[in-house]
């Protein structure tokens, strides 16, 4: 078969297969724009999931599942919101039933400590760290810290 020449309309599969085009095949168009920013916004949705999730201390699989199922930003920024409402709910739950674990088990020492200072934005305000807390708790359990304050 002479090589400047194009298959006839009766041989297509010849066509497709040697990759020749005839003269009324268009050529391969370039990414138009609306791909490009397609791209863009879907890179935006995946991303701004991913800062919402990462804001919140939420789980990355969460965020990850959201994706995948190809949920709105917006609706998945709702999602994590509720899943954020629900986890502190679960913390004040915890931390106003002094410290019970699941299997009824009442914590005590650093596990108590640790779980009040988790609970308590005032704790974490007043205390620049968990172990600080500890500490100051740990001393105050022996007897060592004397207050400065007018009728303590």
């Amino acid at each position: 078969m002479d090589t400047n020449t194009t298959p006839a309309k009766d041989e297509p599969e010849k066509a497709v297969a040697t990759g020749e085009n005839s003269p009324a095949d268009p050529a391969p168009e370039k990414p138009q724009e609306e791909d490009q920013d397609a791209v863009k916004a879907e890179q935006g949705r995946c991303l701004g999931i991913m800062a919402a999730a990462r804001k919140l201390r939420a789980p990355e699989s969460l965020a990850q599942s959201f994706i995948e199922k190809g949920m709105s930003l917006a609706k998945a920024n709702a999602a994590l919101i509720d899943w954020k409402a629900s986890q502190e709910e679960k913390d004040e739950i915890f931390s106003h039933s002094g410290g019970i674990k699941q299997n009824n088990e009442v914590l005590t020492g650093d596990e108590k400590w640790e779980s009040e200072y988790k609970a308590s934005a005032d704790l974490q305000g007043e205390f620049r760290s968990l172990a600080a807390y500890k500490a100051y708790q740990k001393a105050q359990s022996q007897g060592l810290v004397k207050s400065n304050r007018k009728g303590a």
